[in-house]
Order: C-alpha cells, then sequence, then structure tokens
C-alpha cells in the first residue's frame, strides 16, 4: 500500500460500501491485504487526530466526522519570524519567515490580537456525508450544517481537536456530537436535528468544560438510563505536584458569573446526562477529577453493576 504525506493520529474501521474502510480509505480485498481508494472524497494532506461515525441523517449509511489540529505550529518555534504590516486598517500577518501568507500554505492561519499578540489558527475541522456508494462528500461548509445557540448558521469549527463522540445525548434518536478540543478552543456539544445540521446546544444546558480536553469517552455512569460523559484534562492526580503545574488557567470571573458563559477549567469533567437533555457536572464530587496528562479513555463494565474508568496516562517526572 502506497503512502501521502500527512498527519494522522487513530483509525476506525467501519462498512463504507458493504466492505470494511479505514479512514484514509483503504478497501480489502480477498487475499487480506488493502488497496488505497484514491476517490473517496477524504481531504489529503489534514492533520487529523480523531474521528467518528455514525448515521448522521438517517439514510442508513454511516457518514464520518473528523477532528484537526495543525502540521506546524510555528508560535512554538523560536526561529520562527513573522512580519506585519497593516490591510484595511488592522494589523495582519504578512509573512512567516518570509512566505507570503496569501499563499494557501499561510492562508488565514495567522491573526492579531488588539493588543499585538499573534494568534495561530488551527485547521477546520471536516464533516462528510456518505453518499452509500463507497464516496464520501465534505459538507462542514455548506450553509445550515453547523448553527450556533441561537440557530443562525455558523463557519465549521475551527479548533485545537483531539477526539469526538456520536451519541444521541438528547434522546430524541438521533446521534449528536461531543467534540473535545485543546488550548483555549471550547469543548462543542453540538445537538444533531436528524437531517446532518448541528447546532449548539445552550449555555444553560452545559455550564463549564475542560480546558485542554484529550480524550472523551461516553457511558451511563449512574445507571440512571442517561447517557454521562467523561472528559480527560491534564490536572496532577497529587497535590505535590499540581504546585508544580505550568498552566494553571483560571477563567475570567465574569465568564464564570454569567448565565451566558461557559468557562473551562483545568481538570477532567464527567457530566451526568439530565432528562431534558442538559448536563450537570461532577467530576469533583466523584473523585474522577485528576488523572495527570491522559487520553483515550474507556469506561467499560468490569460485573453487573459495576463500571471501571480507563485511560492512557503519562508522568513528567521533573529531575
Amino acid at each position: 500500500m502506497k503512502h501521502r504525506k500527512a498527519t494522522a493520529i487513530g483509525a476506525w474501521v467501519f462498512d463504507l460500501r458493504q466492505a470494511a474502510n479505514l479512514t484514509r480509505c483503504n478497501l480489502p480485498l480477498q487475499r487480506r491485504h488493502w488497496i488505497e481508494k484514491l476517490d473517496s472524497g477524504l481531504a489529503s494532506g489534514t492533520s487529523s487526530t480523531s474521528m467518528a461515525l455514525a448515521d448522521m441523517d438517517g439514510d442508513g449509511d454511516l457518514d464520518l466526522y473528523c477532528t484537526h489540529y495543525i502540521d506546524f505550529m510555528h508560535l512554538i518555534d523560536p526561529t520562527t519570524h513573522f512580519e506585519m504590516g497593516q490591510s484595511n486598517g488592522r494589523w495582519i500577518v504578512s509573512k512567516v519567515n518570509g512566505i507570503s501568507t496569501s499563499l494557501p500554505r499561510f492562508k488565514d492561519r495567522f491573526e492579531v490580537l488588539a493588543d499585538g499578540e499573534i494568534r495561530e489558527i488551527p485547521e477546520a475541522d471536516a464533516l462528510y456525508r456518505n453518499d452509500g456508494n463507497g464516496h464520501l462528500t465534505a459538507i462542514q461548509s455548506d450553509p445550515g450544517v453547523f448553527l450556533d445557540e441561537s440557530g443562525r448558521p455558523m463557519l465549521p469549527p475551527r479548533d485545537w481537536g483531539l477526539a469526538v463522540v456520536f451519541r444521541d445525548l438528547d434522546g430524541d434518536g438521533f446521534p449528536d456530537l461531543y467534540i473535545s478540543n485543546d488550548y483555549a478552543s471550547p469543548d462543542r456539544l453540538l445537538i444533531n436535528d436528524g437531517r446532518g445540521h448541528f447546532r449548539a446546544i445552550s449555555p444553560l444546558k452545559l455550564r463549564h468544560t475542560s480546558f485542554n480536553s484529550m480524550g472523551i469517552d461516553v457511558a451511563d455512569v449512574d445507571r440512571d438510563g442517561l447517557d454521562d460523559i467523561l472528559v480527560l484534562d491534564l490536572l496532577a492526580a497529587r497535590h505535590e505536584r499540581r504546585l508544580r503545574q505550568l498552566s494553571k488557567k483560571v477563567p475570567d470571573p465574569r465568564e464564570r458569573e454569567s448565565l451566558a458563559g461557559r468557562p473551562q477549567f483545568n481538570r477532567n469533567m464527567l457530566f451526568f446526562g439530565r432528562p431534558r437533555g442538559g448536563f450537570g457536572e461532577g467530576a469533583l464530587q466523584a473523585g474522577v477529577a485528576a488523572s495527570d496528562w491522559s487520553w483515550c479513555e474507556q469506561i467499560v463494565p468490569i460485573s453487573a453493576d459495576q463500571l471501571e474508568m480507563r485511560e492512557v496516562r503519562i508522568q513528567y517526572q521533573r529531575p
């Protein structure tokens, strides 16, 4: 199998055209090897980090959501040289290491904030509709696919995406989306109307989220018949290590007190489902608010009346 240059993390096997398939669209042959389907409709060269599959529009086949990150973070490279200029009365990044930002590689990738700070923007996520014949069509930029809390069309999420899950979270039978994002990008919970249109949940139904959301899983943790959501962050489990952590993001008090706000905190979140589609958060009370640097959790049954939460954990020890 030939490979193209791209950055990707993770893979799924699913039924694209009554045959198993990987997200690079590698179709199996009878002799137990794979050929890459070059006309699958998937974008090449994106920095994919995770994916989720579900029949979002009720047509009987599986559709695909891919979270994207970024190919290279120029802001953390101390050798990066930025040149700035003005366009239409506002400051912009005009060149990066001597290369014009008008080129496709850098187009709409940087913005200059009011205080002069440069912000690097990650790639937009992708949403693919399955046509049922082994082909996927990217629809994330179609009008009305994504709506804000008020029902107004919005651009596809352009966040530091790390994990995503399709699940019916409001009990209407349609798969909704929870997207966990890194850094300052907010997590997104998008409710599906059954036709593949996703509307952001009201701030009153999801009051706060993690700041560095690393992974996500969904299960009925408290056995009340409603799905609950576990999101992982990076908070150290031991108090003495927690005091040495560099990242101590404190939400703006005004956002914490606002009904329209959704502050982010540096800890795991355990959202307990409520009957009308909202969520109450109880990771601190459940004792799962801190698990160090953790990814890829799974909530698995270990007996008839017990669930176990497992995650990949990495601890950075200082010399």
